[in-house]
């Protein structure tokens, strides 16, 4: 919700992941799962409305007969007009390693709609972080591809379509403290609308006793989002599976969430208030019914602030022959691949590479990673968070990414640098992702490092 992607806020036509999908607990050795490939289901067409012809007029010339209007009940709805939010990074050429040369292809993010996050870090958002918190989508970028899957994370809820507000009409009060905010769970927030400020505000409602929350750390929160202009409520993370994480000053975050979070202290229950300008701006969010003026008020819990490694760091482990080999930059640790000419693998290989001595990543976590992801055909890189800028966050084992991340890195280790080859059955299916320049029959290759897990 906080990441650039769709309003959902990282939607896509990417077939769901197969549901006999088995994790395999993580070795030393390269491990192998196989999977069924998933079979798209094309959707329904509608039949067209049928037209009812209009009364031929009467034939005396002298008093004409007014024709007679089709039956109101036939007349066909008129379309959706809404546009789904395009919430996707820049791309930018990265350096892949064939057997033989190296090659450059457009940087693209980890999404199920391509794998991890063609869908955040969102930022899931976000592919893991809430739909609301994303910043808005660049018209011009090229369309990424992701770790993540179609539909948003579990902490972003999928608001119902509705018509974007024109902003705030008659008086408006700009006075947090007119804000009602009661409960100590999730809250109840009652906002006078039209509310309106002009540059980000907050009040600490309930404070602290964490340290201050600084750019760069990976942040838990739970949130409550109301649209200022109307009152209405328009997203929470509150009641889902799993709270919200992302990185503080990752610039694919709306700027208010990013302004309006720094030196908060862990454990502080605080009002935020986003102007348009450092939200949605003038594309504002219509699916979510949130319009180019309108002010966003949320009521956040600050959970947990951690400072993710910068790199993998561990034990080196020794990858089995055949594999994709994998160097590191010194400096900063940054993978180039090189793919082996030879047949790509039939079944999911997890091969650790670096054995971290963190904690172990378990089912419904949040994990924030570095990867790169290549083609096994191609050698060509399709998505890399060290060209994107940033590590990313998503959701792990909850279906939140494709099934090959979710097999092979529950399990493994904060710290670890773990090497993926993933068959179509276990990324994309047979629908590929186009626009990442994946096709339905393609492997593909991860490099993962597990810098933090919340």
């Amino acid at each position: 919700m906080f990441r650039n992607g769709d309003t959902d806020m990282q939607s896509s036509n990417l077939p769901d992941p197969p549901t006999d999908t088995v994790a395999d607990s993580p070795t030393d050795d390269a491990s192998v799962t196989g999977h069924d490939s998933p079979q798209p289901t094309p959707p329904e067409v509608s039949d067209a409305p049928e037209v009812t012809d209009t009364p031929d007029a009467a034939e005396t010339p002298d008093t004409p007969v007014a024709s007679e209007p089709p039956d109101a009940a036939e007349t066909p709805d008129a379309p959706d007009t809404s546009e789904t939010l395009e919430l996707k990074p820049e791309p930018q050429p990265v350096e892949v390693a064939a057997a033989s040369a190296a090659t450059t292809a457009p940087a693209t993010r980890p999404n199920r709609t391509a794998p991890l996050i063609i869908g955040a870090i969102v930022l899931l958002i976000a592919g893991v972080v809430g739909v609301f918190l994303i910043a808005p989508p660049d018209k011009s970028a090229t369309p990424t591809a992701q770790p993540t899957p179609a539909a948003s994370s579990a902490a972003a809820a999928t608001p119902t379509p509705a018509a974007a507000s024109a902003g705030p009409t008659g008086p408006v009060t700009s006075d947090l403290n007119a804000i009602k905010v009661s409960g100590t769970g999730q809250p109840t927030v009652v906002v006078p609308a039209p509310f309106a400020v002009e540059k980000t505000s907050k009040r600490v409602l309930t404070a602290g006793t964490g340290k201050a929350v600084a750019a760069g750390q990976t942040i838990t929160i739970d949130y409550v989002g109301v649209n200022g202009t109307n009152g209405k409520t328009f997203d929470t993370s509150f009641g889902k599976t799993d709270p919200v994480s992302f990185i503080v000053g990752d610039a694919n975050l709306i700027k208010g969430m990013n302004e309006g979070l720094s030196g908060v202290a862990v454990g502080s229950r605080v009002l935020l208030a986003i102007p348009a300008v450092d939200g949605y701006g003038t594309n504002g969010a219509p699916d979510a019914g949130i319009g180019p003026k309108d002010t966003l008020v949320f009521v956040i819990d600050v959970k947990s602030a951690t400072n993710p490694l910068k790199r993998a760091t561990g034990t080196a482990v020794a990858p089995k022959a055949g594999l994709p080999t994998v160097a590191l930059d010194s400096a900063t640790g940054k993978p180039t691949i090189t793919v082996p000419k030879a047949t790509a693998p039939t079944a999911l290989v997890v091969q650790p590479l670096i054995t971290g001595t963190g904690a172990t990543v378990a089912k419904g976590q949040t994990i924030t990673v570095h990867y790169t992801g290549a083609i096994w055909a191609s050698g060509k890189v399709f998505d890399s968070s060290w060209t994107n800028g940033a590590p990313a966050s998503f959701a792990i084992g909850t279906g939140n990414v494709i099934p090959g991340w979710d097999t092979g890195l529950v399990g493994q280790k904060v710290g670890s640098q773990v090497l993926l080859v993933i068959p179509p059955a276990d990324g994309y299916g047979t629908a590929g992702a186009p626009d990442a320049g994946i096709a339905g029959t393609d492997t593909l290759v991860f490099v993962v490092d597990i810098l933090a897990v919340s």
